[in-house]
């Protein structure tokens, strides 16, 4: 099956799918995997990681701490990496001031819109706590809280999302 006919989710790790109450990172969430989990289970999504932990842990070894989460989306792939941090420093921005100000076709904006185009994506979400200053991104994200992650109030939201279909 060719991507472009797969229900794709975008996703971030820190602040969706680990939160301020996990004891380390690599503590995910029982509430934030079990909407992913519903999610593969109603829509059969694959997993795209956009996550700044592609830079830092190697692919299988992310592959594997997913499942030994319980995680049950196979995850597939990883957006290309673009570096923008540089703008946030020289500016001294807060990280939301940052995000805000993002133009619309760069930074993770530009990361999967890039992939989108390259692989012709269809149907996707993305669960991330970064803000999109893309509106044609933001209207397939939901913007987590750190606090808490990913949550079962997203799952509504999020089935909705992943029903949209681009022509």
């Amino acid at each position: 099956m060719r991507l472009n006919e797969l229900a794709i989710c975008f996703l971030d790790i820190d602040g969706v799918l680990n939160n301020n109450e996990s004891k380390d990172e690599k503590d995910f969430s029982k509430e934030a995997i079990s909407v992913l989990n519903t999610l593969y289970q109603k829509y059969n999504i694959k997993l795209v990681l956009c996550s700044s932990w592609r830079e830092w842990y190697t692919f299988k070894y992310i592959e594997n701490l997913f499942v030994e989460n319980g995680i049950d989306a196979e995850l597939i792939d990883t957006t290309p990496h673009y570096i923008g941090e540089e703008r946030r420093a020289s500016f001294n921005l807060s990280e939301l001031e940052y995000m805000k100000s993002v133009p619309p076709d760069s930074g993770r904006n530009a990361e999967i819109l890039k992939y989108i185009k390259i692989h012709d994506i269809k149907r996707f979400i993305i669960l991330d706590d970064y803000y999109y200053s893309n509106d044609f991104l933001r209207s397939h994200a939901i913007c987590t809280d750190m606090r808490y992650g990913l949550t079962s109030k997203d799952l509504k939201t999020a089935e909705q999302i992943i029903n949209i279909k681009e022509e």
